[in-house]
């Protein structure tokens, strides 16, 4: 996520929170994950859904302290997740031609 922020947007993960912010000044927002452990479904499902819900967190945010569009300008991409394998798929907008394409994460970690 760090990679794709506008200048000035902080991401940071520490235990089992992700942290936005805008630099120079305390943490703006965070999103948990602890709820994945008390979920219904499979772990995959969970964890996929988890990624989607940080996704459009962080999207809210960076809308919010821009005040701009993010990403893009126009309309907003929707924030997807997916599982291919043990990779959780990240992007905003269609997938075969995303807006924006993050790393892929490894599902056992």
């Amino acid at each position: 996520m760090r990679d794709i922020v506008p200048e000035g947007i902080t991401v940071a993960v520490e235990d089992d929170l992700l942290w936005f912010g805008i630099r120079g000044t305390p943490r703006a927002g965070a999103y948990g994950c602890q709820w994945i452990n008390s979920g219904q479904g499979s772990v995959e499902d969970l964890a996929v859904r988890a990624s989607e819900l940080a996704l459009n967190d962080l999207q809210d945010f960076v809308t919010e302290a821009t005040t701009e569009p993010w990403p893009g300008s126009g309309n907003p991409p929707r924030p997807n997740a997916r599982l291919t394998g043990r990779l959780i798929e990240l992007w905003f907008g269609d997938h075969d031609h995303p807006d924006v394409r993050l790393r892929s994460l490894p599902l056992d970690e």
